[in-house]
């Protein structure tokens, strides 16, 4: 079975499902060759650089280093945050040490010392999501940028403690910029105006300006060359709202940026938290992130989507729904060989190949409630092989043992959830058995195996199981 009977049939009553089913290596970071340096900074945001035959040939990711970027002024080259960097693919299938290929040196007003300081509204923060694609033999890039944050809030309104300053005053949002390339390496970036690169987007009105306002602008790219047009759907955060807008510009190959005209809102059903669209040779497949799992939705024509659906996985806490929260950031697919997708995303959880296995946490003691961002600390980008499966049935069983209880899965490995008179457990299954001890009393109980790899899911019966404290003897 291949991807393309997933597209077709992904409107039928069909069991056919995407499914991770190997791979999960940490692929690359800032230094790919240690992992001594893995919580000293943050790679996120892949874009697969395919060549002229198909062929991956590196990725674009957004990236930093921890770094003091506050103690110097808004004149010096070091206040910038996130940059975009490639990573050439290497022919043993390791990846190169990065290189900056947009950053504050990319931007001709960001060297103007002159020119920033009359027009402080100008000042870019950070550069982030870059989305590649190739066409008549020139890169193309739409990425995300912010403006107005010369305290490198990156949109954060309510960080508390920034080193920089307010983000409240001013406040920062993104916009999506444009860039060409004739090598891939070095970038020339749009301005249609002094100090103003925006391709779409807008600056905030005074009301969004306002707490408890959201107002963010566009912050996550995904570019697509089809037809005669450029497709770029955005993740779009306004005042209370947060959904997925699509535009389409006109293609023009003798246009020194490839545009030929304004952009124009299209509809789209996408919906979600917007990683990439993969463009494969029978359609459009959307990834999005959702915490710490994939959900994916598919097209004929970048308007009709089917509705999201899981993205199963079939290696333990990799995207399987059982990771730490925000453990899976902007995936993006690259289609292969025999019906079957490269996957690749952001996380922080196991670097196998240096020693440090995957289990669930995030390796540098990070938790969502550290703030909106802190998931990124630590962040690689990780690679694993997505097939389409049919499901195999399962069912789920509970058999009483004393003080313990026993959940049969019809399934060999994967995680089961256990109610105990509302409480919920989480316990991994050996063999297709999971057990917990249970305290005496009475407990409702049920449990359920969550759909995992090309398992699907099931749901036991409610049981009621007394369990009777141990007989005390009395002293002789």
């Amino acid at each position: 079975m291949t991807i393309a009977a997933v597209l077709l049939l992904a409107t039928a009553a069909s069991a056919q499902v995407l499914v991770i089913t190997s791979g999960g290596r940490r692929a690359f970071d800032r230094e790919p060759d240690t992992a001594d340096t893995n919580c000293l900074g943050w790679t996120y945001g892949a874009s697969p650089a395919i060549g002229d035959r198909g062929e991956l040939v590196g990725m674009y990711v957004a990236s930093d280093a921890l770094t003091q970027h506050c103690r110097v002024g808004i004149d010096s080259a070091v206040r910038f945050g996130d940059a975009i960097r490639f990573h050439a693919l290497r022919a043993d299938g390791s990846w190169t040490t990065g290189v900056n290929v947009v950053d504050r040196a990319s931007l001709d007003w960001m060297t103007d010392a002159a020119f920033l300081q009359q027009n402080l509204q100008t000042y870019a923060g950070h550069v982030a999501s870059p989305s590649v694609v190739r066409r008549d033999g020139r890169w193309f890039m739409a990425f995300a940028m912010s403006r107005d944050d010369r305290n490198l809030c990156a949109g954060e309104h309510f960080a508390e403690g920034n080193a920089c300053g307010s983000c409240l005053d001013p406040w920062s949002y993104f916009v999506v910029a444009w860039a060409v390339s004739e090598d891939g390496i070095n970038w020339r970036v749009r301005e249609r105006a002094p100090g103003d690169p925006t391709l779409l987007g807008r600056p905030p009105t005074a009301a969004e300006r306002t707490v408890p306002s959201n107002f963010k602008g566009l912050t996550r790219v995904s570019l697509v060359s089809q037809g005669g047009s450029f497709y770029i759907a955005a993740q779009y955060w306004a005042v209370d709202a947060l959904k997925i807008v699509m535009f389409r510009v006109p293609y023009d190959r003798s246009n020194e940026w490839g545009l030929g005209g304004e952009a124009e809102a299209v509809p789209t059903s996408l919906s979600g938290m917007l990683g990439s669209i993969v463009h494969t040779r029978e359609g459009f497949i959307a990834f999005h992130s959702a915490s710490n799992r994939i959900l994916y939705q598919t097209s004929q024509n970048l308007v009709d989507w089917t509705p999201a659906v899981a993205l199963r996985s079939s290696i333990p806490f990799f995207a399987d729904g059982f990771g730490y929260e925000a453990s899976v950031i902007d995936p993006v697919a690259v289609e292969g060989a025999e019906g079957k997708l490269r996957l690749f995303f952001a996380s922080a959880d196991g670097d196998p190949e240096h020693g440090i296995a995957r289990d669930g946490r995030h390796d540098c003691g990070i938790y969502s409630s550290f703030g909106p961002t802190a998931a990124y600390l630590g962040t690689g980008i990780y690679e694993a092989v997505v097939e389409p499966r049919v499901l195999r049935a399962t069912t789920t069983t509970l058999v009483p043992r004393g003080n313990r209880l026993e959940v049969h899965v019809t399934a060999p490995a994967g995680n089961v959830v256990i109610a105990d008179n509302g409480a919920f457990v989480i316990a991994p299954l050996m063999n297709g058995v999971a057990t917990i001890e249970l305290t005496p009393g009475d407990h409702t109980l049920y449990a359920w195996f969550d759909a995992q790899g090309d398992w699907d899911a099931s749901r036991s019966p409610v049981i009621l199981q007394r369990v009777i404290p141990p007989r005390r003897h009395a002293a002789r």
